[in-house]
């Protein structure tokens, strides 16, 4: 709600208890019946925005992407095979995803302490049904590491921001 609809609801409330004050068993009838109308609105709000937010998800969700180190599909250059199936029913846009690298049966990101040379920015546009793979560097804290060998490390995402047509 921006400043003029806080202004009409600070107006109405002030114009409500000045009518409750002068006429308060009139005030007290309609107030009653605007605040049924009051909640009936507010329900229908968040029921929208839960609907909004689960159509979301579902599009979200219908959309996937897996990553492996696999030099062999594109190159020593450009090591990671990142795969995106767009299963949903709307044109993928673009695909914002979060990288993360760890050590076999550890649990610590590799690429935690650094925020853009683990996001991954996926460009190609997908219809519905549509998938492609494409090639992406390894994160240059991997490159500099000795003992981690990229091959040796489980590549995934955490999570996922789909933009849609």
């Amino acid at each position: 709600m921006g400043c003029l609809g806080t202004l009409v609801l600070v107006a109405c409330i002030a114009a409500f208890v000045v009518v409750l004050i002068a006429y308060p068993k009139q005030a007290l009838g309609c107030g009653a019946a605007l605040l049924v109308v009051a909640i009936i609105g507010i329900a229908a709000v968040l029921e929208k925005e839960r609907k909004s937010s689960e159509q979301y998800r579902a599009r979200q969700d219908a959309v996937t992407a897996t990553v492996a180190y696999s030099p062999g599909t594109c190159g020593e250059g450009n090591p990671l095979a990142v795969t995106v199936r767009n299963g949903g029913s709307q044109t993928l846009d673009a695909l914002s995803l979060k990288l993360q690298a760890f050590r076999p049966g550890r649990s610590t990101d590799l690429l935690e302490s650094s925020y853009s040379e683990n996001t991954l920015k996926w460009d190609k546009i997908l219809t519905p049904g549509q998938s492609e793979t494409r090639c992406y560097s390894l994160p240059v804290s991997v490159t500099r590491s000795r003992e981690d060998a990229p091959g040796l490390l489980e590549w995934r995402f955490a999570y996922k921001t789909p933009t849609f047509h």
